[in-house]
This record gives C-alpha cells, sequence and structure tokens, in this order.
C-alpha cells in the first residue's frame, strides 16, 4: 500500500470516529466511534513510519504479525511475546560487514 493512501484510510476514519462520537448518540454510535478513532491513529502512526517499516525484514514483520495474535486471542501471553520479540531483534542475521573476515 503506498504511503498517500495509508494517510487518507487515517484522516477518514479519524474523521468518522470524530463524527460518530460527536453528533450521533447512543452506546453502538459510541462503539463504531471507539472503532474507528482507533484504527484511524494506528494508521496515522503506520502513515508516520511508512518509510522504516518498508525497510523491515519480512520474517520479522510476520514474527510481529503472530505476537500480536497470539496476544489478542490470549492476554496473558504479552510477557512472552515481548521477550520473544526482543530476542528477535537481538539475535537477528546481520549482514556481513567489512570486518567479517576477522576473527
Amino acid at each position: 500500500m503506498q504511503r498517500p493512501a495509508i494517510g487518507i484510510i487515517a484522516l477518514v476514519l479519524l474523521f468518522a470516529g470524530a463524527g460518530l462520537y460527536f453528533g450521533v448518540g447512543g452506546s453502538q454510535a459510541l462503539t463504531w466511534a471507539a472503532g474507528c478513532l482507533r484504527i484511524g491513529m494506528v494508521m496515522a502512526v503506520t502513515w508516520l513510519a511508512y518509510p522504516q517499516l518498508s525497510r523491515l525484514p519480512l520474517w520479522l514483520f510476520g514474527l510481529l504479525l503472530a505476537c500480536v495474535v497470539a496476544v489478542a486471542l490470549r492476554p496473558k501471553l504479552l510477557i512472552a511475546a515481548v521477550v520473544i520479540l526482543i530476542a528477535a531483534v537481538i539475535l537477528r542475521p546481520r549482514k556481513p560487514g567489512r570486518n567479517s573476515d576477522r576473527r
């Protein structure tokens, strides 16, 4: 997805959430407003971080997605997911540098 599309989706969701929150009353409207605002904020952060996310290795993105799904299904796995992500970032495969032949 391209960066302008992410920004437009974020703005639409944020405006829709604000419109539902301030315009229409009722618990159902507040539920939809909260959902639109939360997803809109996540999309806005994704829009801001898009240049860095495009350089994210595919395996790390998959691991992050798997951890998010696991925590969403079982919130008690939050600590384990954080430990796994930190270990993956620290122990990730490194590209050989200029001084890789030194022993």
